[in-house]
């Protein structure tokens, strides 16, 4: 069964952007909402996107922030939860799925949104009123197959490596950042066909790490 990620992981992303606490830097899941422990756990339902939290709801500084400040050059690539994309004087940041599909700030600075266009990378699969990448288990009930699933991922997956290698070939940066979320998805959604031995989908986790 396939599940999308706990409330809990925006708290944690922001955790390592900030390097402190949810009670000092503000987010305590993907929703505006105090996220609760005792929370019921299993069928889990994609946030509704517009109570979703973005980088704005941030309550401290971020270490990119902190090293553009000091003159060092960052690249962000996919970064959660920082949508806006952080304003950054000697580098540029590429929001990810928390960015509303209908927004055209994604990319800054914003002459470089051109360039990533062309490249042909994508923030990520949105599927119906989802936020972008996010599932649940009412997802392949309605019109996604886990084959085109898997072909979405590793689709998104493979244009991210691209990017990130073109990015490093191309710009002389101090830090490069790059979340390959597909990892993380495709084990919400394959992994009990992974531990069943379905033939078709039985490699897909592995096929996606290596």
């Amino acid at each position: 069964r396939s599940q999308c990620s706990s409330l809990s992981s925006a708290k944690q992303w922001t955790t390592h952007f900030t390097g402190v606490g949810h009670e000092r830097h503000g987010i305590s899941g993907f929703t505006k909402r105090e996220y609760q422990k005792d929370d019921p756990v299993g069928k889990k339902e994609a946030p509704d996107r517009k109570k979703l939290v973005n980088g704005s709801d941030i309550e401290v500084l971020t270490y990119p922030e902190i090293l553009d400040s000091a003159g060092h050059s960052c690249g962000l690539i996919n970064p959660l939860p920082l949508w806006p994309p952080l304003e950054l004087k000697n580098g540029f940041c590429i929001s990810g799925m928390l960015t509303p599909p209908e927004s055209d700030r994604w990319v800054y600075p914003e002459d470089f949104a051109d360039e990533v266009t062309e490249f042909g990378y994508e923030i990520d699969v949105q599927y119906g009123d989802r936020p972008y990448g996010f599932i649940d288990d009412d997802l392949f009930t309605e019109s996604v197959s886990l084959a085109q699933m898997k072909e979405d991922m590793f689709r998104v997956l493979n244009t991210r490596i691209g990017f990130a290698k073109h990015m490093i070939e191309k710009r002389d940066l101090d830090l490069l950042y790059c979340l390959f979320k597909s990892m993380d998805i495709i084990q919400h959604a394959f992994w009990v066909h992974m531990a069943n031995g379905h033939e078709e989908f039985s490699n897909c986790i592995y096929s996606c790490y290596r």
